[in-house]
């Protein structure tokens, strides 16, 4: 448990009390979903708009310091050397999160597709977050740009906009969607690493 906390002293340190901010969204969902039987597709969807986004959040904070004057000069080698072990720090602890809710919903009665696109979109967030940082260089934007996007997938169950659709859609998926939203969240998240790559190493 020492070595656990001494692996992120420097987050705890860095972030503050922001650190533990998906730690409270995650407990707030745990304790509604222990006192509540939701069917299938209302928990999903409850993991897919709210949990699965804050995947996120430690990435943005993480690679937001670069952009303190003379930190980018100062410390991206340092940055670059430890970028993949950094980002799965952060996809570990978050994964072993959300099976703890699969265990609080039962972890046998959810579909292993669903364990497995959840793992896929949780990735795809991670590395999304880590790259709007570097491209928009503003914790702010990055955090309204996924924030809308997500609450546009939401309110419009990703049927109105002709953009990239990461989640599962219960009501549509029957029609062949399946294949085409796994494949998109896999192309994105092969492609928002090698821009991470790229930018790391201008």
């Amino acid at each position: 448990m020492n070595d656990l906390r001494k692996f992120f002293y420097f987050d705890r340190k860095s972030m503050g009390i922001l650190f533990y901010f998906p730690f409270i969204v995650w407990a707030v969902f745990a304790i509604v979903l222990m006192f509540n039987d939701f069917e299938e597709a209302r928990f999903f969807q409850g993991l897919q708009y709210i949990f699965l986004p804050m995947y996120c959040f430690w990435p943005v904070f993480r690679y937001s310091e670069l952009l303190e004057d003379g930190a980018w000069e100062t410390l991206i080698n340092l940055y670059k050397k430890h970028a993949i072990i950094d980002l799965m720090r952060y996809y570990t602890v978050m994964n072993l999160l959300m099976i703890l809710l699969f265990f609080f919903r039962n972890l046998a009665d959810v579909p292993w597709h669903l364990i497995l696109f959840a793992l896929l979109l949780g990735l795809n967030f991670l590395l999304i977050g880590a790259l709007l940082i570097l491209l928009v260089k503003n914790v702010e934007m990055a955090f309204v740009f996924i924030a809308i996007y997500t609450v546009v997938e939401y309110v419009t169950n990703g049927e109105l906009i002709p953009w990239p659709h990461f989640f599962y859609k219960f009501n549509s998926m029957v029609d062949g969607n399946e294949a085409f939203v796994y494949a998109a969240n896999i192309l994105s998240i092969v492609i928002a690493s090698l821009l991470i790559r790229r930018k790391l190493t201008e």
